[in-house]
């Protein structure tokens, strides 16, 4: 390093050179150790590498930078300190080559600190000598507080720096697997620490709370201060390694360290985590992520982790996506109404017909409702759909008429759009752009649900439309838990008996039940009652015979384009089955007839079931006459109500025969031969149309006809 005069320890009175003459050795043994301190209490880092780039000496000053001891550095080649991954070797050895030269250097150098994270040093490199030797001194500076990756008050990675070190965990978990935490932390309760304390208290705070999270984060890990009080912690998670307990240290790191500063004030702190690739999006996302996980913990309360809902992420974020492309759609009319018939079935006319909103999708075809609709429920944009399907289906019912078709179309209408403030406004001025239409032949349909949220707004309504002459059908009905009381305050017009009911009526006897309770109180309040999901001549025959004369569905006709409604009208007649029963009622007293016929399907049905599984029936009630409905049924209410009928006579015979195969499957199975009992399964079959085909003549029997064209 050249010559060192010490400034003290001189004899007085002589000089300099004088002193060098009297006392040599003492001289040179008093400037070593003068050169010693000093080069240990300079606050730079020091390091002098030989001209073949080994470290020959450092400082003490050095050493707390780099965070190793002299042992280990001590020899080392300048590569040693390099952090890996950077490709900066190439001109880090230029910059030695130009120092050696005589040329001063300076530049930025990331190391690989002795702590295992990477931290950048600014490098002032100059020509020295060393043991008489041309050496590299190279003054380092910890480039944390001038750098922009740093946050200069901790000395922690800022924002710009983590987003990097993210984006390499990231890359090395896609190569060799592995899960990532990222934890967002905002400290509660640090304003009054500031307000009562002062901010440099709070600042000693900030930096020893950084201290600690970066020990028990570890070297694979990052901590990061983004701004005020906040952090992110990076932590690499080993493959089945437990999150938990690393997390919650995470949390009790906050008051421990800073105890000794705040001993009047406490802290703690809420911890957002997302997980990576479990959450495979961007940095930016991620980091967005653990912010929104840190605020619900925040609203949970102080000192608790929440975790991103990834799953519920991406649904809402397939919600947004489904909400634009119908406002898209909407824009350039991919919509269409379909219309689905609604009929008498004791008249054999049709009555109307219900809209059904589809969906012409450009790239998946044609939609259905409910691949769309609930994406649009709980936003203002279902209200811009029920606008559109309301002028649509009223420009549809003109056309209609214009062919000389006067047809009703019902449309169904959500919660939202019928609680608008502006309904009525709007409804109003659509009614008026079609005057030549009877308001009449515009039905409108809620949900039974709908109806209960807000009975009070919705009498309203509803009052408020019938003075229009619009009539009003609660869908759905039977899958709200009405009450009477609601349902007297509701004036609708007509009930639609949900296709839930209706769908098994006739194999499920507790369907039945429901069915004819409903359609009970749709009489009681003087109410038309229409069933949905009437799929078979059969269904509609068995809803006829309970009093439910009107129904749509599947067997009657599916949704079709308006274009098509014409032509089906022309075509359609009712089934033969529905015109043999169409002038004939039940008394409530012959409803226990009708039910019975159900009773034995739900029987058969039972037995076939456990005839498919080839194990015993087991339950007595299955297969014992006097124990099933029916048998009960035959000997009681039967035989009191219609034993002097000759049909009910005629019931006798196919009834015991049945019991008789039941019974004899029963054995067939309890003793292990399922391939017999299957061989009986065409004339067990047979056998129960037998005995259905002698219950309707006996329904046919007890009817009573009507007078005029329908059910009163």
């Amino acid at each position: 390093m050249g010559r060192i005069i010490p400034l003290q320890g001189l004899a007085p009175g002589l000089l300099p050179e004088e002193a060098s003459l009297a006392r040599p050795e003492q001289f040179y043994q008093d400037s070593a150790a003068t050169y010693r301190h000093i080069f240990n209490v300079v606050r730079e880092g020091v390091l002098i590498y030989t001209w073949d780039g080994r470290l020959a000496e450092t400082n003490q000053a050095a050493l707390e930078l780099l965070g190793y001891s002299r042992q280990q550095l001590l020899g080392r080649q300048t590569r040693f300190l390099a952090a890996p991954g950077r490709k900066q070797l190439p001109g880090l050895f230029r910059a030695l080559r130009l120092a050696l030269a005589g040329r001063p250097q300076q530049l930025e150098f990331w190391i690989r600190h002795g702590q295992g994270h990477s931290l950048p040093l600014q490098l002032k490199l100059v020509r020295g000598e060393f043991g008489g030797q041309p050496a590299i001194i190279a003054l380092a500076r910890d480039g944390r507080q001038q750098s922009p990756h740093f946050d200069p008050l901790t000395g922690l990675p800022n924002r710009n720096l983590l987003g990097e070190r993210l984006r390499l965990e990231m890359g090395r978990i896609r190569k060799h697997g592995g899960r990532l935490a990222i934890a967002y932390l905002d400290l509660d309760g640090f304003k009054p620490i500031n307000d009562e304390l002062g901010h440099d208290i709070g600042d000693q705070v900030l930096r020893a709370l950084g201290q600690r999270l970066q020990g028990l984060i570890g070297p694979r890990g990052s901590v990061a201060r983004i701004g005020g009080d906040e952090f992110i912690c990076l932590l690499p998670l080993k493959p089945g390694e437990q999150h938990g307990p690393r997390l919650e240290l995470l949390l009790e790191a906050i008051a421990s360290p800073c105890l000794e500063l705040t001993p009047r004030l406490s802290l703690s702190g809420s911890l957002g985590v997302t997980f990576f690739p479990d959450d495979d999006e961007s940095p930016d996302l991620l980091l967005r992520h653990a912010d929104l996980a840190m605020y619900e913990a925040k609203r949970q309360g102080s000192n608790r982790i929440a975790y991103f809902d990834v799953a519920a992420a991406r649904r809402e974020n397939e919600l947004q996506q489904t909400r634009r492309a119908i406002r898209l759609g909407l824009q350039q009319q991919q919509f269409r109404l379909f219309y689905q018939p609604k009929v008498d079935m004791r008249r054999g006319t049709v009555v109307g017909l219900e809209a059904l909103i589809r969906w012409q999708h450009p790239e998946r075809g044609l939609l259905p409702p409910a691949a769309f609709l609930p994406a649009a429920e709980n936003d203002e944009l279902i209200v811009s759909i029920g606008q559109w399907t309301l002028k649509t289906a009223l420009a549809q019912i003109q056309s209609w008429w214009q062919q000389g078709l006067n047809l009703g179309v019902s449309v169904n209408l959500s919660a939202r759009h019928l609680h608008h403030p502006e309904f009525m406004a709007h409804l109003q001025r659509l009614l008026a752009d079609y005057p030549t239409l009877e308001p009449g032949q515009l039905e409108l349909e809620i949900l039974e649900t709908t109806a209960l949220e807000n009975t009070g707004r919705a009498r309203e309504i509803i009052n408020s439309c019938a003075r229009l002459g619009v009539g009003f059908s609660l869908d759905d009905f039977g899958t709200g838990y009405s009450s009477l009381a609601y349902l007297k305050t509701l004036p609708a017009t007509t009930l639609k008996i949900d296709q839930c009911f209706i769908r098994d009526i006739l194999h499920e006897p507790g369907e039945v039940a429901i069915v004819q309770g409903i359609i009970s109180l749709a009489r009681a309040f003087r109410q038309q009652v229409i069933a949905e999901g009437v799929e078979t001549a059969e269904c509609g025959a068995l809803l006829l015979q309970l009093g439910c004369d009107q129904a749509q569905g599947y067997g009657i006709a599916h949704p079709m384009p308006a274009d098509q409604v014409p032509g089906w009208l022309r075509s359609w007649r009712p089934p033969a089955l529905w015109q043999q029963l169409a002038d004939k009622r039940w008394a409530q007293e012959d409803h226990s007839l009708l039910a019975i016929g159900v009773e034995h399907r739900h029987w058969i049905k039972g037995i076939l079931e456990y005839i498919g599984t080839g194990q015993p029936l087991g339950d007595d009630s299955l297969f014992d006459p006097g124990m099933t409905r029916l048998g009960r049924w035959y000997e009681g209410r039967g035989r009191a109500l219609y034993g002097d009928s000759p049909e009910f006579a005629n019931l006798e015979a196919p009834l015991r025969q049945i019991h008789v195969s039941v019974q004899e499957i029963a054995e067939l199975l309890a003793r292990e031969q399922p391939q017999a009992a299957r061989q009986r399964v065409a004339a067990l079959e047979a056998q129960r149309d037998q005995v259905l085909a002698a219950l309707t003549r006996l329904q046919l029997r007890v009817a009573h006809p009507v007078q005029g064209s329908r059910l009163q």
